[in-house]
């Protein structure tokens, strides 16, 4: 089940990560913006990213895309990225495969 958006963005301001702001527009609204250590741990996290995908496209080298596809298929399952790349290639949960 996905998070509820705004206990999401209510941790994330509890940790020091987001800003919250009335909008200046609208007062329905609400605007959030990264702190510096938001900024920080955006920085840290798209790192870490970087540092992963240097290593999973290393493990890859010289690897048939079947057995590449076959390691990182199960690493997705379930996940909204795994779920999006299953619809595409016709293998989502329920799915009959007739058109």
């Amino acid at each position: 089940m996905a998070p509820n958006p705004s206990r999401l963005a209510d941790r994330l301001v509890t940790a020091g990560l987001v800003r919250r702001e009335e909008s200046s527009r609208d007062r329905r609204h609400v605007e959030l913006s990264l702190t510096p250590a938001g900024h920080e741990t955006a920085r840290s996290v798209a790192e870490v990213e970087a540092e992963l995908h240097s290593r999973i496209a290393a493990a890859a080298t010289g690897q048939g895309l079947d057995a590449v596809l076959g390691f990182l298929r199960p690493l997705v399952a379930g996940r909204s990225a795994g779920e999006a790349e299953a619809l595409r290639a016709g293998r989502a949960t329920g799915t009959t495969g007739a058109a």
